[in-house]
């Protein structure tokens, strides 16, 4: 299957944050959200493994209570299962994600 950028639809979960979380199969589930600066995302945890790619931007990540981090494009974060983790964008930003198992939290 092959999607366009066009044909994938994009939802606004809150003002600074959008999307795009195509449904095609069953092991993994892919997304790209876009963050504005200075959004914060408070530290939460899911049940599944994830990779998270930075595709533009800056952003501060801090890993089960650990030290701050900067990422920038082209930086890559894992996330085991249960892994808290806290975002702080600092310049618009766009993430890429691959998780599996499909089930979060």
């Amino acid at each position: 299957m092959i999607l366009k950028a066009h044909e994938i639809p994009s939802r606004q979960t809150r003002p600074g944050v959008i999307g795009k979380e195509p449904k095609l199969g069953t092991k993994v589930v892919f997304s790209e959200w876009s963050f504005a600066a200075g959004i914060e995302v408070l530290p939460h945890k899911h049940n599944n493994e994830s990779y998270g790619y930075v595709l533009k931007g800056e952003l501060a990540i801090r890993l089960d209570g650990g030290d701050e981090q900067i990422l920038t494009q082209g930086d890559l974060f894992f996330l085991k299962p249960n892994t808290e983790h806290y975002l702080k964008i600092l310049q618009d930003a766009i993430i890429v994600y691959a998780s599996s198992p499909t089930e979060t939290t």
